[in-house]
């Protein structure tokens, strides 16, 4: 998008309010606060826009109560945090006392909020309305959500309508999510008061609401701290007293790292390309073609048709990771994911242990796929060169959100007499 602004107009100037800090293990790299990737990304925004002049940036740390002078700035935004808008921490109250000043004191300041911000917004400015923040009902949304947009807001911002390609609807956008909370809005009408407009959401989820489309909205979570934590096998776990009893909440926490970082740029990093061809997914790497894959979100399947992983010359990715990555590219979460089924298997040695297995289908299954259980077919199965990476997949697949690969199941199943089914549970 191309919008020059005319020059000497005075820039514009922004306070980023700094509600947590990042783990230690990035801030050699993306430094202490999250605000200097707050800047990273306005500022390239700005340039997109083609700003004449760039906004002029100041952060403030308000977990030690430092606070700008609203008379001095045009916008502020409020990062995320592990905090909840109903926790009482001291900072907190103090925080939320300073967003009513400003709305209510400082009516040109633009409030932009996300995530804890978002939801402090909410409870601030549509409390006294009725709207309450709270453990969604509906559990954690992790992951890459469509979010649909008011058409009126794709009208006035036409850029929105790129998005289309992304295959996201006429009116839509999609978002990395990680949270458990939300606002819920005031009962039983269920609508913003006055002229608060909703700008997008979900079915199940708050709706993004402000009075002006720069009110408030829910940023995605920032690639780069995500990959890095991913190789450097680190993720940050904060329990609050509201989740503690709930041993499950770990898991959830667990499953929402894996399911974020796989839409990252990670495929491409390690240098393979995904393709979205004829409703099937491809991924190549080097020009080689290494997998096919037919997956269906809806239905919770996987199908392979091509697995060509051990022939890659330097291998940087199990199968696993790479199923994964597409999985979630395709709209799909790991808690949806019910089936993986390798179809046509065009190896001998693997359809004799295909063959073999079925002898034994209906004897006690090896959980997790351990290669030698004493079972006629299953360690040839295992053993077999076309399974080795599909056994690694599995081998590594317990205690996702409390899924184990406890049993498989070898049948006929889509027309194909050498069809193999795993069937997770």
């Amino acid at each position: 998008m191309s919008s020059n602004v005319a020059a000497g107009q005075p820039a514009k100037r922004i306070a980023i309010l700094d509600t947590d800090v990042m783990v230690p293990a990035v801030q050699p790299v993306y430094g202490k606060y999250y605000s200097s990737q707050y800047i990273k990304h306005f500022q390239a925004a700005a340039n997109r826009i083609g700003l004449h002049q760039s906004p002029e940036y100041s952060t403030w740390d308000v977990l030690a109560g430092s606070y700008p002078d609203p008379a001095t700035v045009d916008a502020i935004v409020i990062t995320g945090s592990i905090a909840a808008a109903y926790d009482t921490d001291p900072w907190v109250l103090e925080l939320a006392a300073f967003i009513d000043k400003v709305y209510t004191q400082h009516p040109t300041v633009r409030i932009f909020g996300t995530c804890f911000g978002h939801q402090l917004i909410g409870q601030v400015l549509l409390g006294p309305h009725g709207a309450v923040v709270e453990k969604d009902p509906n559990g954690y949304e992790f992951g890459v959500r469509n979010v649909a947009l008011n058409p009126k807001l794709v009208e006035d911002f036409p850029c929105l309508e790129q998005l289309r390609q992304l295959g996201t609807g006429t009116h839509g956008i999609r978002l990395q999510m990680c949270h458990g909370d939300h606002v819920a809005l005031p009962k039983p009408s269920g609508k913003l008061p006055g002229n608060w407009v909703n700008i997008g959401g979900r079915n199940y989820t708050t709706p993004i609401s402000g009075q002006n489309p720069t009110r408030s909205r829910h940023l995605p979570i920032k690639r780069e701290n995500l990959r890095f934590s991913y190789t450097n096998r680190s993720v940050k776990i904060c329990l609050s007293s509201y989740y503690s009893s709930n041993m499950r909440f770990i898991l959830h926490i667990f499953l929402a790292f894996l399911v974020c970082v796989a839409n990252c740029d990670t495929l491409y990093d390690k240098g393979y390309r995904a393709e979205y061809k004829n409703k099937i997914w491809e991924v190549s790497r080097g020009g080689s073609l290494l997998n096919r894959f037919w997956m269906n979100p809806a239905s919770g399947r996987i199908r392979i048709y091509k697995a060509w992983n051990k022939f890659d010359p330097e291998p940087r990715l199990p199968l696993r990771d790479i199923m994964v990555y597409v999985w979630i590219r395709a709209g799909g979460s790991l808690d949806q994911l019910n089936s993986v089924q390798v179809v046509d298997v065009n190896n001998q040695e693997t359809k004799d242990a295909i063959a073999a297995a079925r002898e034994v289908i209906d004897k006690p299954h090896p959980e997790d796929f351990e290669v030698d259980k004493g079972y006629q077919g299953w360690n040839a199965l295992s053993n077999s060169p076309f399974f080795w990476s599909v056994q690694k997949m599995c081998d590594k697949w317990k205690s996702l959100d409390g899924k184990s690969v406890t049993s498989m199941r070898v049948m006929s199943a889509e027309g194909s007499l050498d069809d193999l089914i795993m069937y997770i549970s």
